[in-house]
């Protein structure tokens, strides 16, 4: 299986990055429309919790 990273800054306007590239790698692996969606929700609120809960720096979130 192929590693993939993304490294994203902490800001709330990069949600649609995630969200997209999330949904983008799951119908390559061929998830359903239903499980895509519930993956891109909780993607969605882990990175919401990340963002607003990790001390603010300028460093980026970073998702494997």
């Amino acid at each position: 299986m192929d590693k993939i990273n993304l490294t994203i800054p902490k800001k709330s306007e990069y949600m649609s990055t995630i969200r997209l590239t999330t949904s983008a790698l799951s119908s390559l692996k061929e998830f359903n429309v239903d499980e895509i969606e519930d993956l891109k929700v909780v993607i969605s609120e882990v990175c919401t919790f990340f963002m607003s809960n990790i001390e603010k720096s300028d460093e980026p979130l970073n998702i494997s």
